[in-house]
């Protein structure tokens, strides 16, 4: 816990953004979809893009997040770190 957040926040478990911070959606190619769902909750789990990709074709992926306003100080400075994993089959 950073001195700045000790200042305002009385929760000193690690890992708080993560369990706040809301991935709201993704979209590829002019398609969506709706995820809703905290990090911490999609931790381990898998998520089908919604669209396709032809051999050579390149594709950019947005995602969209949301830090709910209901958390209040809990997570000031904090950061996290995401690892994307990318499986792709043909």
């Amino acid at each position: 816990m950073s001195p700045s957040e000790k200042a305002v926040d009385s929760t000193p478990e690690t890992g708080e953004l993560g369990k706040w911070l809301v991935l709201k959606s993704i979209h590829v190619k002019g398609k969506s979809i709706t995820i809703n769902q905290t990090l911490k909750a999609l931790n381990g789990k898998t998520i089908a893009l919604p669209a396709t990709l032809q051999p050579g074709e390149i594709a950019k992926v947005e995602m969209t997040f949301e830090l709910p306003k209901e958390v209040g100080n809990e997570c000031q400075t904090d950061g996290i770190d995401v690892t994307l994993r990318l499986d792709a089959s043909q």
